[in-house]
């Protein structure tokens, strides 16, 4: 019932017309109620978030002719249209066809694709074109449009990059036609700001047909064909009217449109038109060429005054280095390489942390190491920390670095001394010519290159080698460049035909591709590649042109975890200067890159930036072998593709240029296979005279070792008798021990008997004194016999003590007799 109610008052309102009265008293219409009829609720919702879509671009377009009121041309734009052609290859892969005189070289019967570029190079806020509807290829051949198949697109401020695919050969040219030059027209149809109709811009185009399998020409320079239009909109009429409201065409209702809650404005709004679309010719980059070439004079300026008095002006460490000329002071707008001023304060907070992550150095994590390094290593401790995060200590490569230093290479010793004036010369250490830098410089290069003679000494060596000396004495610099060369397979870069750096130039267009889509489409219309401006990135660590402080704190990361690094470096710098990149041609953007990016990253806090940009890129070991896998299979490819003689001829000498080096390490081999087997057999020779000479003493030892095990038994034989002839010979004098003590009791006993019959006699002779002389006389004989009794008695005693004597002293003497012989048979 609450629906047909609902749906009854919605009937009974729609098309009422509001009327208010003026003061005459006359009614004017002041707003319509229009009805639009739906099958789908989803339609609706659509059609009601188009509308809101028109009418916020309308609010846009008034904002801009309001804010630019001052402005001679406030509703002007510049627009440059770039067109360049390509040919699919394996995985989604475009191989890029090069622009000589103003045609496009293809080949015939391939899948070829355009890539378009819609760039506003007027600074405006708003992107005059919203949409690009379709794109179509008119040619003499064929009347009518040939509509192309999106492929890609991305949108990034005011520039827009689409990939299209072209039909067959045949599908846009004449049957009787001789397929050899074909002229014809990019139509790019849009949807501009406030315009209701589409606005159509076109892009001649000159192809020349080669055959399926001619070979191309991959180097030199690949252009985009590029226009320029200037656009001038007019207002044109109000929403007030009924007629501009029923004209009003709504734009293709598209998913990102159906989601926005854009709420409908109630102003009144002016609708635009095209008041004119011109061509003309792509501007000459004046403003940047200008700049560019402001940019040259100072840097050349900067250059003479470096050789200059040295005692009156002398570059200090910053922005390109400072001069005293006339008592002013002058800035160099280009930074010489070699210069920046390093922080060299050493907070109360970095102290703590970093005293604590050495003296707990065996505890910490890779991860925490890298954490740590990530936030800058503090300067005056680089020295500790690059030596023990490269394991350069102890593993004897000082001890090597004196012995290569002495080795004489006049050869190499040449290319160095003319590398050396190159190799920073505002640092103070570096710039005097036979100055003391200079000295240890070429001594550690010259050192390497004797050390790692497949390497030798290539260009980029001196730059990692004099970051080193700017932190360690030489002879820890050497240990650390050669732990960098080989843990971190920094040598791999500089090996003969440089495939390992040809293979990262590969793997960082693959992630700016990844990561950076808008950017890499971009380099790819106006046809610049990795190897153009990244060599020096790779093979000196930004050291060649880049800032003292923000070249250590790059080191302090790749030190401490992997050359990978440098992905993560070039792709923060890439997105920083995105906005910049976008809007410039080939040659803008080969020069900014080597003129321009250095001087961004001068201070502290645009350095902290670009690391903590750096660390937020994902560059994975897994998505790195795989990129490399795809270029080993391109590589491949291309071989193949190729006119089959040259491919031969190609790998022929490939194949011989391998033979020689596989002959050459052959050769290696079997010298140091021979030195092995010379000193294999000087070993053998050794052990076969030690068997000999020590043969006899093996034989006598073994003897020896029986003879102590006879004599062992003997002695633990011999201790078991004596132990029992201890045993009996203490009971023995046990027994007479406790015989003289009773025989001492019974002597005792007899004695005190006698003693009392004499003290009895005496008694009895003191009492009977008168008795007769016979008495006593026979009493006399009496005490005589006892005293004689008692001197027998006595001598018993004495002989029985004697005995005792006796014993006691065989006893010893068995005793010491026995271990005597234990002893003496230990001995033997």
């Amino acid at each position: 019932k609450k629906m047909m109610m609902k749906k009854k008052k919605r009937e009974s309102t729609t098309n009422t017309t509001l009327t208010t009265a003026n003061a005459r008293g006359t009614t004017e219409p002041s707003g319509y109620c229009l009805l639009f009829t739906f099958r789908k609720r989803a339609e609706a919702e659509d059609a009601v978030s188009a509308l809101q879509q028109r009418v916020q671009d309308l609010a846009a377009l008034e904002r801009h002719q309001r804010d630019a009121s001052l402005n001679a041309s406030p509703l002007s734009f510049s627009l440059r249209i770039g067109v360049g052609m390509g040919e699919v290859e394996h995985k989604g892969h475009y191989f890029i066809y090069t622009l000589s005189k103003g045609a496009f070289k293809v080949r015939c019967e391939r899948e070829k694709v355009v890539f378009i570029s819609l760039i506003q190079t007027t600074n405006q806020p708003e992107f005059v074109v919203r949409d690009v509807a379709r794109i179509g290829l008119t040619t003499r051949g064929v009347m009518g449009v040939v509509w192309l198949e999106e492929l890609e697109r991305s949108v990034d401020g005011n520039a827009m990059h689409l990939i299209c695919r072209l039909p067959s050969e045949d599908t846009y040219t004449h049957e009787d036609e001789e397929l050899d030059d074909v002229s014809a027209n990019i139509v790019i149809d849009s949807a501009v700001l406030g315009v209701d109709e589409l606005v159509r811009v076109e892009v001649d185009l000159n192809m020349k047909y080669l055959k399926q399998t001619e070979k191309l020409w991959l180097q030199g320079r690949r252009d985009a064909k590029a226009v320029e239009y200037d656009l001038v909109l007019a207002p044109q009429h109000r929403l007030n009217k009924l007629a501009s409201t029923a004209s009003l065409s709504l734009p293709t209702v598209t998913e990102s449109n159906s989601r926005k809650n854009t709420k409908l404005l109630g102003t009144v709004l002016t609708t635009y038109r095209v008041q004119s679309l011109t061509q003309r010719a792509p501007s000459q980059k004046t403003s940047h060429m200008e700049r560019l070439y402001s940019v040259m004079k100072k840097l050349k300026e900067t250059k003479e005054d470096a050789t200059k008095d040295k005692q009156q002006q002398q570059p200090q460490e910053g922005v390109g280095g400072k001069g005293i000329e006339g008592g002013d002071v002058v800035e160099y707008a280009v930074p010489v390489s070699g210069t920046g001023e390093v922080d060299r304060n050493l907070t109360d907070v970095m102290l703590n942390k970093w005293g604590k992550a050495i003296m707990n150095w065996d505890k910490l994590s890779k991860s925490d190491l890298l954490k740590l390094a990530r936030d800058g290593i503090p300067h005056v401790m680089r020295n500790e920390v690059w030596v023990r995060m490269c394991g350069a200590r102890g593993v004897g490569l000082e001890e090597q670095y004196r012995l290569c230093i002495s080795e004489k290479n006049d050869e190499v010793d040449a290319i160095i001394d003319c590398d050396l004036q190159r190799t920073f010369p505002a640092h103070d250490f570096f710039k005097d010519e036979g100055g003391e830098g200079q000295k240890q410089l070429k001594r550690v290069c010259h050192a390497y290159a004797v050390f790692d003679d497949e390497i030798g000494y290539v260009q980029g060596l001196s730059f990692i080698s004099a970051i080193l000396l700017l932190h360690l004495p030489e002879e820890s610099a050497f240990a650390v460049l050669v732990q960098m060369m080989r843990k971190l397979h920094l040598r791999d870069l500089y090996l003969p035909g440089f495939d390992e750096l040809k293979i990262k130039f590969y793997q960082l267009e693959r992630l700016i591709e990844d990561q950076l889509p808008t950017l890499h489409a971009h380099f790819e219309t106006v046809h610049l590649e990795t190897h153009m401006y990244a060599p020096q990135w790779f093979l000196t660590l930004y050291s060649t042109k880049f800032p003292l402080p923000l070249v250590f704190r790059i080191f302090d990361v790749i030190v401490s975890s992997s050359i990978n690094f440098i992905f993560n470096v070039a792709l923060a710098m890439l997105k920083l200067s995105r906005k910049d990149l976008v809007l410039m041609e080939f040659d803008e953007i080969l020069s900014y890159f080597r003129h321009e990016l250095a001087t961004l990253y001068t201070d502290d806090e645009k350095i902290a930036k670009l690391m903590k940009e750096a660390a937020k890129f994902s560059v994975s070991d897994k998505a790195l072998v795989q990129y490399e896998h795809d270029y080993i299979l391109q590589k491949q490819k291309e071989m193949e593709a190729q006119d089959p003689i040259n491919y031969l001829k190609g790998e022929n000498e490939r194949l011989q240029e391998e033979n020689e080096r596989l002959n050459k390490d052959l050769s290696l081999l079997s010298e140091k296979l021979m030195e092995k087997q010379n000193e294999v057999h000087k070993y053998e020779d050794i052990e076969a005279l030690y068997k000999r000479t020590n043969g006899a003493q093996v034989i006598q030892i073994n003897e020896q070792a029986v003879e102590i095990e006879r004599l062992k038994d003997m002695c633990r034989s011999n201790t078991e008798a004596a132990d029992s002839d201890r045993a009996a010979l203490n009971d023995l004098v046990k027994k007479m021990e406790q015989q003289r003590i009773d025989d001492l009791r019974e002597k005792d006993g007899i004695i005190k008997d006698l003693q009392a019959q004499v003290n009895r006699l005496d008694a009895v002779a003191s009492v009977s004194a008168s008795e007769g002389v016979e008495d006593l006389v026979s009493k006399q004989a009496q005490v005589n016999a006892l005293e004689v009794q008692l001197a027998e008695v006595k001598l018993k005693l004495i002989e029985a003590e004697c005995k005792i004597q006796t014993l006691e002293r065989n006893l010893a003497v068995t005793s010491s007799t026995k271990k005597k012989r234990w002893f003496g048979g230990m001995n033997g």
